[in-house]
């Protein structure tokens, strides 16, 4: 095989063989709620998740994105203060992050509940800011060193021990778990990142010090954090819509669609993110390896998506009952057209990373700032016009417009190009994906499941020779 393709392929398959395991884990948590407690209790995920998420991303200010940039490219005499300054401010955010969370609580639980009755849920729901601040850190750390095996190792007991702690607070508390299912979940991932952490060399640091070298990384990560919660405010006012305009079990309905989407089938794209990254931000000086690396993660991304996108929606209706149960299956239309745009989030990911790699925050926000008001318009109209179907056709719309955005940033902004044939391969992949969907719509489950079968030999062939 092409030693690149190989490089991409084994990233893919390793980071994704541990996102595998998660999801496995994850597929049985939600398979325990699904049945013991029901759509409603998929509905209280998705609305402490998101709150948890809003306010953690908010005040964490996304140091684990932009520190990696400034470790990718740190020379060995600044690596060691600069991940020690990275470790202190994750700290130092966490606790405001949970102070702010517990002082707000009543207000977060009328803007989800309509009422305050679950001020306290919220208060203890505050451990997660300070959780996800110092584990994401540690594992920040772990991929700006390119110490990827210490990463692996922390998601692997994260997941593992998460589950079975998870499974008696399900059986036991039933709808009263969701809480705690989370919280420990979370504490769990702090654990395994402090006992994996990269030992760093004790290093003295004066409050300017401090000041001055968080400085690069704490001015990108508001950037980042800026446009991330524009994103979460998007899902979150999506959620309270569909809290309004439907009920909870439809937002259970919703949630186990999205995560079908973008975890379940997201797996493809970790490889994309952990290993992509980093190698993004250390070559930034260079438009030509730039175009060249960029190009090349599309390409090869595009061929493995062919049959992927196929199998998925060929076999949409096994994976909900086999991960939910059958309540779940009016969620289809979602799955089925949504996942033709797995090939659309592909390229945009790979363009959109080149934003964060040359540490380019104010393009940033107004992306996601465009990709966010897109997002929500769309599914809002999208849900009203023709219900979980429209939220599928809306999935796709929004990263066919958040593709244009990037590619117009990439190819007028920082003057980047793409190899020839690039974009055709792009298109024919995601055609092949509409194809798909189409023949599944009106033909049977069997057809895609036929194309993805006959697209693989080609595929590996193209892998397999770099052409």
């Amino acid at each position: 095989m092409n030693r690149s393709n190989s490089i991409v392929i084994r990233a893919m398959g390793a980071f994704g063989g541990v996102k595998v395991l998660s999801i496995l884990c994850s597929l049985v948590r939600n398979k325990l709620i699904a049945l013991w407690v029901g759509p409603v209790g998929l509905g209280l995920v998705i609305l402490f998740n998101s709150v948890s998420d809003l306010v953690s991303t908010a005040s964490r200010l996304n140091i684990d994105q932009s520190a990696i940039r400034d470790l990718a490219g740190a020379d060995a005499r600044q690596h060691a203060p600069t991940a020690v300054a990275i470790q202190r401010w994750s700290v130092f955010l966490g606790v405001v992050g949970m102070v702010l969370m517990c002082a707000f609580s009543p207000l977060l639980s009328i803007w989800s509940f309509g009422h305050t009755h679950y001020w306290w849920a919220f208060c203890v729901l505050s451990v997660m800011p300070l959780a996800y601040s110092m584990s994401t850190a540690y594992q920040a750390i772990m991929q700006g060193s390119r110490r990827f095996g210490s990463y692996v190792r922390v998601q692997l007991v994260t997941v593992l021990a998460g589950i079975v702690v998870a499974i008696p607070l399900i059986w036991f508390l039933r709808s009263k778990s969701i809480l705690w299912v989370i919280v420990t979940y979370g504490m769990v991932m702090l654990i395994a990142s402090y006992l994996f952490r990269i030992r760093l060399p004790s290093v003295s640091m004066s409050r300017r010090q401090f000041w001055n070298i968080g400085s690069s990384f704490i001015r990108l990560g508001a950037f980042i954090t800026f446009g991330s919660v524009l994103t979460y405010l998007a899902n979150y006012a999506f959620v309270i819509f569909l809290r309004n305009y439907a009920d909870t079990a439809v937002l259970g309905l919703y949630q186990s669609g999205s995560t079908i989407i973008l975890s379940y089938v997201g797996v493809l794209f970790t490889g994309l993110w952990i290993e992509f990254y980093p190698r993004l931000a250390s070559m930034t000086t260079s438009r030509h390896r730039t175009s060249v690396t960029v190009s090349h993660r599309i390409v090869v991304t595009s061929l493995i998506l062919m049959p992927t996108a196929a199998l998925f929606i060929s076999l949409d209706k096994l994976l909900v009952w086999l991960v939910y149960s059958s309540e779940f299956l009016g969620v289809l239309p979602y799955l089925t057209i949504g996942m033709t745009a797995t090939v659309l989030r592909a390229a945009s990911w790979c363009l959109g990373l080149c934003i964060l790699a040359r540490g380019d925050g104010r393009i940033y926000i107004v992306t996601e700032g465009l990709s966010a008001l897109i997002s929500l318009t769309l599914n809002i109209v999208g849900y009203m016009l023709w219900g979980f179907a429209g939220l599928g056709l809306a999935f796709v719309l929004w990263y066919a417009c958040y593709l244009a955005i990037v590619w117009v940033v990439y190819k007028y902004r920082y003057k980047l190009s793409f190899r020839s044939g690039v974009m055709p391969l792009m298109w024919m992949a995601f055609g092949y994906a509409v194809v798909a969907c189409v023949a599944k719509i009106f033909v049977g489950w069997w057809l895609p499941l036929l194309m993805g079968i006959a697209i693989a030999p080609y595929v590996l062939r193209r892998l397999k020779t770099g052409s």
